[in-house]
Order: C-alpha cells, then structure tokens, then sequence
C-alpha cells in the first residue's frame, strides 16, 4: 500500500522506532504500520535500519511530525512512534 493509497482510504500512517529487536540486534529500526477501518497492515520491510536514534528519526517521512513517545504496554523494544 503507498502513502497515496493510505491517504485515499483516509488510513493512519504510523512509523514506529525500534532499539536492539531481535532481527537486527544492536542497531534501530523504523517500520511503518497503516491502520485501515480498524485494521492494522505492517509492511514486510522496515523503512531503515541504521546505528543511532537521530538516524532513524531522519529516516521518517517528513509528513511524520506527530510523536507519540512510548505508551504503557509497549514492547521493550519500541523507543517511540510517530504520526
């Protein structure tokens, strides 16, 4: 699904920031989520893997200007999300 699909449908984009998983240990990861009618779509392929939490923050989207920070139940893994 590309962004113009997701704006389209009137979908969410969120891009989510991970440190250390267990794929790529010891580095971050930005993944994009598409939330779709209550639905949740994750793409096969992380937007960026790179060494340092500026890079990754440099990798989003510049439309991506929301972030969400951490919430209660996430994953050990997640530093952040954004909008």
């Amino acid at each position: 699904m590309s962004t113009n699909d997701s704006i389209a449908f009137g979908a969410l984009e969120l891009w989510t920031i991970y440190k250390d998983p267990s794929d790529y240990p010891g580095r971050y990861l930005v993944r994009r989520f598409v939330s779709v009618k209550g639905f949740l779509v994750v793409d096969d392929e992380p937007l960026a893997v790179v060494e340092d939490l500026a890079a990754a923050r440099l990798a989003l989207p510049p439309y991506a200007t929301h972030n969400f920070g951490r919430m209660v139940d996430d994953q050990p893994h997640i530093v952040e999300t954004w909008a």
